[in-house]
């Protein structure tokens, strides 16, 4: 049951002027000499068993904490360790379903075969002196590879460097450090370490560490086996690698705390420390490159080469031995990923410093309670009769004592909700009274709990959405800057893309087939956002480089891309395509439409502009005219085995052709009007003498006018042609 503070102090003023009169003087010398002959017996006999007591608990935590911080920093170590493998594991998996699935992927383009540097990836290719021809084409095979290898540069790991080699000498790298990721020429992985190592042993591989200098040190190699799989016959066709620092490993080993002056060693599988922390140079280099340090094995110590036998032979423990003259206990653990131990030292001196602190205090606690009964029985002799006197005085000053005893949490309880009140969230009003104080204290630090991980969780999630915007933003630059916008080498040629959120679908190119024929297309990806994007990439490598590759005409180039991109299609996204090629010295068209809205065309005598559509021979009426078309083909990626119609139509000079997507004539208004064919007709033909940059900019401007603020639903995308005398 609570009680009120007005209760509690009449209370407690009640008692002392009752009991104080009666009792006061008697037993306060009464209790005195019992309370000093009970202290000073009760020191004496706990004072021994105490210290040991104390003594044998902290020498147990000191011995628990070491093992503790040990097996911590196993478990850090191999988990950076184990970074390092998967990523050789990832990279060679992802090599061996290239080789073993080779048809469904296209030559991945390089610049240069034995000399390219893409500064923007870090990414370097070579081939071996002797590579011929089938080493340049599984190189363009290998270029795929780069997706497996970039994700190292982005990952906040030891891993400095990510690479393949292969049987026929080519090689691919991706390193971490732009000014590391130098040009190779006649590199041969075939003769390194770490790719005779993997191809002997057929599984992950694990070198010797080897310094390098290249900047980064001392490093070491995990290599990964690439097998093309053929049913169940394996051909061994390459290697993966992963270079690590070392460094990340001995900051992990280094700056583990172990007491005052403990320190920790690692030792690799012939037992020599290549890191420790009584030592800031402990490594060693041989003639081959590799490193050694100190050997324990062989140590003058025979109990530090018993220990180093334990940690080398794959044991745990803890042991009790001398190492420079010094006691101490080690304790030592085995690393999961490769053969090594790391072992951690703390002196026993360190655990015994307590037991002699211990022992002086009790001592002086011993002195010092003597010391105080004596002064105040004394005192209370003395002074017995004034007491009696003062009675009245005494219960006074107890009542104002008691008084401020029962107000003091409410001053503690002001104190706390002023300092909360000022931000100081952290603050915890410690009053623990069972009375209405008490309740409300506890209240006032549930208010700020609450209120504080209130602010923590939108801070968190105003973090999250920050670095959304920041990400969308980096890829919608990606993306624009993987679209054509150097028109100088087709100055009656002009293309925009403006995506409706931050990436889009639709994209647009232009490139030239052969020296006489150049390719135009316009597409839109179904779907909005990131999924889109990715699509859109897919799309358009696969259109541009079966079109420059191949040497086939539009329609087999849709229906190679259509079956690319049905097959594993499972988000059942597709795409529409509009894709021409222009015979620059006849002037023919010849193009498919796979779903596509229909371009429109102006011709050089006409006033009017018309939807290009059909196949037929434009007619020099001086006006503009509808070219109707037979029913546009199914989009790619819809279905497979779509067979798509081939049409052609002439080009003459002054002609203008405009692309676009639905973007355009879908843009709404706020009161849900669409833009339409017929504005974009009108638009259209009010620009029948601008250039095609000029053309464009007037249409976007319509389309925007039209919008009035209203926001973008779809991406808009257009690009216009215009057949100058020159054919350019």
């Amino acid at each position: 049951m609570k009680k009120s503070i007005k209760l509690r102090i009449m209370g407690i003023i009640s008692a002392i002027s009752l009991s104080g009169l009666l009792f006061l003087g008697v037993f306060s010398i009464i209790g005195a000499f019992n309370m000093r002959d009970s202290a000073i017996g009760n020191i004496n006999e706990l004072s021994q068993e105490m210290s040991e007591e104390t003594f044998s608990i902290y020498r147990a935590h000191a011995i628990d904490t070491l093992r503790t911080v040990a097996e911590q920093c196993v478990a850090l170590v191999d988990s950076e360790l184990q970074k390092v493998q998967r990523q050789s594991e990832t990279v060679a998996k992802s090599a061996s379903y290239i080789y073993s699935h080779e048809k469904e992927y296209a030559p991945a383009p390089l610049t240069n075969w034995q000399d390219a540097l893409d500064a923007s990836e870090n990414v370097r290719y070579s081939l071996s002196p002797e590579g011929g021809e089938d080493a340049r084409e599984e190189l363009l095979l290998m270029g795929n590879i780069r997706g497996a290898l970039i994700p190292v540069l982005k990952e906040n790991s030891p891993i400095i460097a990510s690479y393949i080699g292969t049987e026929k000498g080519s090689f691919i790298a991706v390193d971490s450090d732009p000014a590391a990721a130098a040009p190779l020429r006649g590199y041969d992985p075939r003769a390194r370490y770490w790719y005779e190592g993997a191809k002997k042993s057929g599984a992950a591989y694990w070198s010797e560490i080897v310094n390098y200098s290249d900047g980064y040190g001392a490093e070491i190699t995990c290599s990964v086996p690439i097998y093309e799989l053929r049913g169940e016959e394996k051909i061994f066709r390459g290697v993966a690698g992963t270079d690590a620092m070392l460094s990340e490993i001995d900051g992990i080993v280094r700056y583990a705390e172990v007491g005052a002056k403990g320190y920790a060693f690692l030792l690799d599988s012939r037992g020599q420390a290549i890191i420790n922390q009584r030592s800031n140079s402990n490594l060693t280099a041989r003639g081959d490159g590799a490193v050694t340090g100190e050997d324990y094995l062989n140590s003058p110590n025979e109990e530090l080469r018993a220990l180093a036998s334990e940690m080398t032979s794959g044991k745990s423990g803890l042991r009790k031995l001398k190492i420079d003259e010094e006691l101490v206990y080690a304790a030592y653990y085995p690393l999961k990923t490769l053969n090594w131990s790391i072992c951690f030292v703390l002196p026993v001196r360190e655990t015994e410093v307590t037991k002699h602190i211990m022992e002086a205090q009790i001592t002086n606690l011993k002195d010092g309670t003597t010391r105080v009964f004596d002064k105040a029985i004394n005192k209370i002799m003395l002074k017995f009769f004034a007491v009696f006197l003062l009675s009245f005085c005494v219960i006074i000053a107890f009542s104002i004592k008691f008084s401020k005893t029962i107000t003091r949490p409410i001053t503690q309880l002001q104190e706390g909700v002023l300092r909360i009140a000022n931000g100081f969230l952290d603050e915890e009003i410690n009053i623990r009274a069972e009375d209405e104080i008490g309740t409300l204290a506890a209240s006032v630090n549930k208010m700020a709990r609450s209120l504080k991980d209130y602010i923590t969780e939108a801070e968190r999630a105003a973090i999250i959405e920050a670095r959304e915007r920041a990400e969308l933003k980096i890829a919608g630059a990606i993306q624009s800057s993987m679209l054509p916008r150097n028109f100088s080498l087709f100055p009656e040629m002009y293309a925009v893309m403006k995506p409706a959120k931050a990436v889009g679908g639709d994209f647009y190119d232009f490139f030239m087939t052969d020296d006489d024929h150049l390719a135009v297309l316009i597409a839109d990806v179904s779907g909005k956002g990131i999924p889109a994007a990715m699509f859109m990439v897919v799309a358009r490598t696969l259109l541009k480089n079966i079109a420059q590759l191949g040497g086939w005409s539009p329609k087999r180039v849709f229906e190679i891309v259509n079956a690319s991109l049905c097959e594993n299609n499972d988000t059942c996204m597709f795409v529409t395509v509009f894709m021409g090629y222009l015979e620059i010295s006849t002037g023919r068209f010849s193009y498919v439409n796979a779903g596509h809205n229909p371009p429109i065309i102006r011709r050089g005598g006409g006033e009017e502009g018309g939807f290009l559509a059909r196949r037929q021979e434009p007619k020099n009426t001086g006006q503009g005219e509808w070219l109707r078309s037979s029913r546009p083909g199914f989009v790619l990626a819809g279905m497979e085995d779509t067979v798509y119609t081939q049409e052609e139509t002439t080009l003459a000079p002054g002609d203008t052709l405009f692309m676009y997507t639905d973007g355009v004539t879908e843009a709404a208004n706020g009161g849900g009007e669409l833009f339409s064919e017929a504005r974009l007709m009108r638009a259209f033909n009010a620009g029948r003498e601008d250039a095609p940059q000029k053309l464009i900019t007037g249409i976007q401007a319509e389309v925007e006018r039209f919008a009035s603020g209203a926001e973008q639903a779809d991406d808009i995308t257009m690009l216009a042609l215009k057949i100058t005398e020159r054919n350019e």
